[in-house]
């Protein structure tokens, strides 16, 4: 008598974690997607820092989790439920900040130079600057330019914000 195998869920590529599903990706491995609710949390910055970054490692590679996070970003702001920014853009004094991604630390300052101001980001994946003719143009390009470059990023207690007197402008840190 041949010996029977069983299947295991792990074996069938479908993988049930107490967060999400998983499914068997190209490469052989396993992709743990997040459920709703943790991406509704993450929107809302109710997870813990840790929790937060490993959903966006997640969502920062996954396309369909990434639309959730949009499609329910954009539910919470309609609803007048969405996180309140680390920085707003209209100030006219110059910005720095730095944002815990899943990346690593992203850091952004705005600094003039002669005539021009500039707007700096780095970080251990991303070197760049952008040349702007005023404070205002350059504290909405360093804003909406991170913004674009880490949409599944939401902030954490380790993200923060500076203003020109060194005073931390994050909400969410104890002043």
């Amino acid at each position: 008598m041949a010996p029977t195998t069983r299947r295991s869920s792990f074996q069938l590529g479908y993988l049930d974690l107490a967060h999400g599903v998983g499914e068997r990706s190209e490469l052989g491995g396993y992709v743990s997607h997040f459920s709703a609710k943790q991406i509704e949390k993450l929107a809302l910055g109710e997870l813990t820092t840790a929790e937060s970054i490993r959903v966006q490692t997640h969502i920062y590679n996954c396309p369909e989790c990434l639309k959730k996070l949009v499609a329910i970003t954009l539910v919470q702001e309609m609803q007048g439920l969405g996180p309140e920014p680390l920085v707003l853009p209209t100030t006219r004094k110059p910005l720095s900040f730095m944002h815990d991604t899943a990346d690593g630390l992203v850091f952004c300052k705005v600094e003039r130079r002669g005539r021009k101001w500039l707007a700096l980001h780095w970080g251990d994946q991303i070197d760049g600057t952008r040349e702007c003719a005023s404070v205002r143009e350059a504290n909405e390009y360093a804003v909406t330019s991170f913004h674009q470059m880490f949409p599944e990023h939401r902030c954490t207690v380790r993200c923060k914000a500076e203003s020109s007197d060194g005073r931390s402008d994050h909400p969410s840190i104890a002043r």
